[in-house]
């Protein structure tokens, strides 16, 4: 079943797809040569959205792109997470140009200063093994069942989580907070909206996960003095895939030979029943010791996707926005070297489970 086209669609890109006889239910399908500037041209001119439409005749639901729904969790389980089920890196603060591209590749429009205070970003994305863990349930296309070990990978639950929404990484974040010792949730939600009369940081008292846009669901917001577990914001993730400044000018997040540092759709698998996400950890990190922020999964974060404004910032958390969330990095179903450059955006339905999307998580610095 063929996922609707993202970013400005082309013959091309459907022959080419078709061609290749892969799901085309794995997001975003894009148009390689786009540099992302500016939401009209990622939206689908036709619905406005990146849900799945599905085709005429056919339900979705079926198709590798479309999360199975996850088991109840009780929310009251206190049964305390090991110190070291995440592993963090510390990314020290320091001041950058977001949106600048490094040793090749254009700068994103509107490129501007960037301040950031010392936080701790995850060494890998969120594992298999450590959603399940913490949700109850594993949506990943991605099994042993479905691809064998390949590439020295030891454990198929050791590849990152994939097929999951902006909305269930939001959850995850807080259920993991509630599991860990001194650690407060990060998110909060209102009871209803407009017009809301409490928020709560329990998800238990959010209701279902949307698997469609929601108003009341976009309104999360930060708790003010949080140290809990969150998703980056696109400031972060990009200065912690450019090792901080502390290393060289790459165009990828470690290297400038992508095969050194990402799964691409040209070294994950032989073809398209073998290709697809990998144990995370394998291939080379960047300076900072982050591994697999280039390729692998699309990496959803914090921010909406608006165009930049160019005035200097200090700990952004982006603008206003209310269709499309940023994801960064490029996954294992791409192989235009465009995309895994350490500046190119990408703005996706938060409510899409996406084969070749994923997350990691990122918490302020003690």
């Amino acid at each position: 079943m063929k996922r609707t086209l993202l970013i400005g669609i082309s013959a091309f890109a459907l022959l080419f797809a078709a061609a290749c006889n892969d799901p085309v239910g794995f997001g975003p399908p894009v148009d390689p040569g786009n540099i992302i500037d500016d939401p009209d041209d990622i939206l689908d001119p036709e619905d406005g959205d990146n849900e799945d439409d599905g085709e005429e005749g056919e339900e979705p639901g079926d198709e590798p792109g479309d999360a199975p729904s996850l088991p109840p969790v009780d929310e009251s389980a206190t049964n305390p997470l090991p110190p070291d089920f995440m592993q963090l890196v510390t990314v020290p603060g320091g001041t950058f140009m977001l949106g600048q591209s490094l040793s090749g590749g254009g700068n994103i429009p509107n490129m501007h200063q960037v301040t950031l205070t010392t936080f701790r970003i995850g060494r890998y994305p969120v594992t298999q093994q450590q959603f399940n863990e913490v949700m109850g349930g594993n949506p990943s296309f991605a099994t042993l069942a479905e691809r064998s070990l390949q590439f020295g990978e030891t454990d198929a639950l050791q590849r990152p989580v994939e097929r999951v929404r902006w909305y269930d990484a939001i959850v995850f974040a807080n259920r993991l907070s509630m599991r860990t010792a001194g650690v407060d949730p990060a998110y909060e939600l209102p009871n209803q909206w407009p017009d809301p009369t409490e928020w709560s940081s329990n998800p238990a008292d959010w209701g279902q996960i949307p698997t469609s846009n929601n108003a009341r669901w976009n309104a999360v917001r930060v708790r003010p003095g949080s140290n809990g577990y969150r998703l980056p914001t696109e400031a972060q993730w990009e200065f912690a895939a450019k090792a901080g400044g502390s290393a060289g000018a790459f165009r990828f997040s470690g290297s400038n030979v992508l095969a050194d540092v990402g799964w691409t759709r040209s070294n994950s698998g032989s073809n398209a029943v073998g290709r697809g996400p990998r144990q995370v950890g394998l291939l080379t990190a960047n300076a900072l010791g982050i591994h697999d922020m280039s390729g692998n999964l699309w990496e959803w974060v914090w921010d909406w996707f608006v165009q930049y404004t160019d005035e200097a910032k200090t700990d952004p958390t982006g603008g206003i926005g209310t269709s499309s969330r940023v994801s960064r990095g490029g996954s294992w179903y791409e192989t235009n070297e465009n995309l895994f450059r350490n500046v190119f955006r990408f703005g996706a339905n938060p409510s899409t489970p996406f084969a070749n999307f994923g997350f990691r998580v990122a918490r302020p610095a003690p």
